[in-house]
């Protein structure tokens, strides 16, 4: 769990893509008329240029330096208050270079509207197409500059933010930010899940597939697999197990021995042949090691406990589930007694165990592509 949030970067890509001219993928073979070698030039220049002003910009920004070690040292060149002054310029800029550009496709679509033979519906759609696309970008604005620049926000017509805030709902336009801040910031909070024999130990910890625990096992690559419960033990260490309810439970389950439950975690993890006798969590925050030498690659300091010292056959515990709602709950009739969809599910679960699960989900997308030919080539 490095913070890469795996297949929303392909989600995003996608969005992208939507926007794209097909030209580039079209089977359609149009007459181009070549580019005179002076402007193909031009174009290379201006492109180079652009990059490498980009390139030095971030690297002024970010003071970036090559160390003796041939590593790359980085530290920001600016504060708060500079970054503020910067967004207050370049929120509206944005705006403003928004605003041009659609104009401007909504001025080249007229233009190719009035060359088409049904002259009149050609503009009518244009023109509808284009009422919608203006209306799109005026309630996008309260959400792109309300997080950015308030004072580029309070600007905006009263009749947008209220607009927006009546579409709401609906989720027409939002920020597509998974996160209004960012957590990891001075290091990644973790829980750390504990098993004894004896409520005063020794105890010894879980291991999972992919979050941070053992602090000499290395970060695993995973994208674009989705961990779902590495991911929610993330989510549970920026709150208290009150929150997360579903923690408990996972810790009841694992008090239990319960095998589809050991499977989720790491198979080198303890306790997957007799499960322990008591169960705790502390929570930790890791910081990757500043060592180059060393064989960890994580340090942790401790923040204390998480979830205090649990027994299976503990009351507490067994009400605190109840009123949960996770104690008492049957599974579903159907499900119970059936000979064909337990053995084909659990069949499924041990096909894909057998594989690293980023490799199943490459090779799945790998497949796929040939199948979704006849949809992309006209």
């Amino acid at each position: 769990m490095a913070g890469n949030y795996n297949f929303f970067n392909f989600l995003f890509l996608a969005l992208c893509l939507s926007l794209a001219d097909d030209t580039w993928i079209s089977s359609r073979e149009e007459t181009v008329q070549p580019r005179h070698l002076v402007r193909t030039c031009l174009c290379c220049v201006l492109h180079l240029t652009t990059y490498l002003t980009l390139g030095w910009l971030i690297s002024q920004a970010l003071n970036l330096t090559i160390t003796p070690q041939l590593t790359l040292d980085s530290s920001l060149a600016f504060s708060a208050a500079d970054f503020d002054w910067f967004l207050s310029y370049a929120v509206p800029t944005g705006l403003l270079l928004g605003g041009i550009s659609l104009a401007w496709a909504g001025i080249m679509s007229l233009h190719r509207a009035l060359q088409e033979q049904a002259r009149v519906l050609s503009v009518l759609v244009t023109l509808l197409h284009l009422l919608l696309a203006v209306a799109m970008f005026g309630l996008s604005l309260p959400s792109y500059s309300g997080q950015l620049d308030r004072a580029t926000y309070d600007r905006l017509p009263r009749e947008l933010k209220v607009a927006d805030r009546a579409l709401g709902p609906l989720q027409l336009t939002h920020s597509y930010g998974l996160f209004r801040r960012m957590t990891g910031v001075g290091g990644r909070p973790e829980v750390v899940l504990e098993g004894a024999l004896d409520p005063m130990g020794p105890w010894t910890e879980y291991d999972f597939r992919y979050k941070p625990g053992n602090t000499s096992v290395a970060p695993t690559f995973m994208l674009p697999h989705q961990p779902r419960l590495d991911w929610q033990m993330w989510f549970a260490a920026l709150g208290t197990y009150q929150h997360n309810p579903w923690l408990v439970s996972l810790a009841y389950r694992l008090l239990e021995g319960r095998k589809e439950v050991l499977a989720l975690l790491s198979p080198s993890s303890p306790w997957q042949q007799a499960p322990p006798a008591y169960i705790r969590a502390r929570k930790f925050v890791y910081t990757f090691t500043e060592d180059l030498g060393s064989s960890h690659w994580w340090q942790r300091k401790e923040e204390g406990e998480y979830l205090p010292v649990l027994a299976k056959d503990q009351a507490s515990l067994q009400e605190y589930l109840t009123r949960e709602g996770i104690l008492g709950l049957g599974q579903e009739p159907g499900l119970q007694h059936s000979p064909i969809i337990l053995p084909l599910l659990a069949g499924l679960r041990r096909l894909s165990d057998a594989t690293p699960h980023h490799i199943q989900i490459w090779s799945y997308a790998w497949l796929a592509l040939p199948l979704l030919k006849p949809f992309v080539i006209t």
